[in-house]
């Protein structure tokens, strides 16, 4: 299954940190922006499906902000 974030560099980052965190991520495709001059781009997540049998890991506990 692919999983696609948008947002800002950093929030694609924190975000894709997050969710490997509680799937199992097979892959993890670098940040692209998406047009010139616009601080916004896209990250891919390649994660097992859920009907491979590989369940999501436990949830840690959020971060303190």
């Amino acid at each position: 299954m692919r999983i696609r974030i948008t947002g800002t560099r950093a929030e694609t980052a924190e975000t894709a940190e997050l969710l490997a965190a509680i799937l199992p991520v097979l892959q993890t495709t670098e940040f692209a922006p998406n047009r010139e001059g616009i601080d916004l781009g896209e990250v891919y997540l390649e994660i097992q499906s859920a009907g491979s049998g590989v369940h999501a890991r436990p949830r840690p506990n959020p971060p303190d902000r």
